[in-house]
């Protein structure tokens, strides 16, 4: 069981990986996800406040993620094809992400209007749980924003064009 366990998790992230290496909007959602723990981590917020932001962040990762994987199953089953539902999937699936990340600027909005004027605390205990939450999410999304620009450069991010747009 833990074995499988195991290999559930590789694949989890290997999606990730892939995803952060071959989508551009990915590694854009993740460095502003990054510039947004950072200034997190120096104003430092109060904990619900760093906990909505993080799940905000989530939510349009992961629709990013299934963005991704509904084109591609939508270029699997097409083979390259033009058809219109096809356009229409993944139409529908990217505007799930700006619906997220819409949500996400009002989240953000909030954040800068609630921590104003910006107390710099970078080194206070206040909130304390939140700053270790922001600074382990950080370290993260510098790990893959690092990782995925190596990889991008090394494999020269060959992607086919998409002939399912309107």
């Amino acid at each position: 069981m833990l074995r499988a366990f195991g290999a559930s998790l590789r694949a989890a992230g290997t999606g990730l990986l892939v995803t952060v290496i071959g989508e551009r909007n990915m590694r854009i959602h993740f460095v502003i996800f990054a510039l947004v723990l950072a200034f997190q981590l120096v104003v430092r917020p109060a904990t619900p406040v760093s906990i909505a932001v993080l799940l905000v962040s989530a939510m349009v990762l992961g629709l990013e993620l299934m963005n991704t994987a509904v084109e591609a199953v939508v270029d699997l089953v097409t083979k390259g094809d033009y058809n219109p539902l096809a356009g229409v999937a993944k139409d529908a699936a990217a505007a799930s992400v700006l619906v997220a990340a819409s949500v996400s600027l009002l989240v953000a909005a909030y954040l800068f209007y609630k921590t104003w004027p910006w107390h710099w605390l970078l080194f206070s205990r206040v909130h304390l749980f939140g700053a270790v939450l922001n600074a382990v999410a950080l370290v993260l999304c510098f790990t893959f924003i690092a990782y995925s620009l190596v990889m991008d450069h090394k494999t020269g991010n060959r992607r086919k064009p998409e002939n399912h747009r309107r």
